[in-house]
């Protein structure tokens, strides 16, 4: 009898102490995203492109630790729920302990709901989030392409000018570098000034063309990366939303 005794108080004991552990170890996880989602986010900036693409990828690499935190406790809660004894046959004392554990238990499993919840809708604008990014990225994608295209146009009619105004020397020497004659060297069947001059306008223009194509190329290639991690984050973000409703509806 007492060996059934002390076995029984050991079982008892383990089970307490694995209650504990699932507790713990959840509710740690659940913590550390939240400190690690807070001291991402502060300072607040939302204006900020960066700061929202930095945070999205943070939030969907890291929302695993609340879903599995949350799962964690609620297994625990789940044991704690069966370890209490039934109502029939317990004395007065020992039935209102049970029914302040049960209320307890209900207190921690509504929490535990309402988080489940918050990850639901935080997943969902987190997801919609992200079409709004995108097109704050190609916005200032397109900026920087603008910018650089009209500098380098400038640039381009700085040259033409230059050219429409150089002497013949000048011309000369431009073009014997363009051919990259060195200094003092015979040419023979030289062109014209004329010629060396069109020649010229022709390859400054021949570059214009060059660095414009590759621009939009670097543009085109930029919005697609872009692209390609709004749709993952997006995605990512649906599923661990349907994962926290399919929670929601088992807590």
């Amino acid at each position: 009898m007492t060996s059934s005794s002390g076995s029984r108080s050991a079982s008892s004991s383990g089970s307490t102490a694995d209650v504990r552990l699932l507790n713990t170890s959840g509710w740690a996880l659940v913590v550390v995203f939240v400190i690690t989602v807070v001291a991402t986010a502060l300072p607040l900036d939302v204006t900020n492109l960066a700061w929202s693409q930095g945070l999205s990828r943070l939030i969907v690499d890291a929302c695993s630790l609340p879903l599995v935190g949350l799962t964690l406790v609620r297994y625990s809660l789940y044991l704690q729920r069966r370890s209490l004894p039934r109502s029939d046959g317990e004395a007065s004392s020992s039935r209102s302990s049970s029914a302040r554990a049960r209320e307890r238990i209900e207190r921690w499993r509504m929490l535990v709901k309402r988080l489940a919840l918050a990850g639901v809708v935080g997943m969902v604008l987190l997801a919609v989030w992200q079409t709004g990014i995108f097109f704050r990225s190609v916005s200032a994608i397109d900026q920087k392409l603008n910018a650089a295209s009209s500098r380098e146009s400038q640039g381009f009619v700085a040259v033409e000018k230059a050219l429409s105004q150089a002497s013949e020397a000048e011309v000369k020497q431009a073009w014997a570098d363009f051919k990259g004659i060195k200094p003092g060297t015979p040419v023979l069947d030289q062109p014209a000034t004329a010629e060396q001059r069109k020649q010229l306008l022709a390859a400054a223009k021949s570059r214009n063309a060059q660095v414009l194509e590759r621009f939009d190329k670097d543009a085109s290639t930029v919005i697609f990366i872009e692209g390609r991690d709004r749709v993952r984050v997006l995605l990512v973000a649906l599923v661990y939303a349907a994962a926290f409703w399919a929670f929601l509806k088992r807590a």
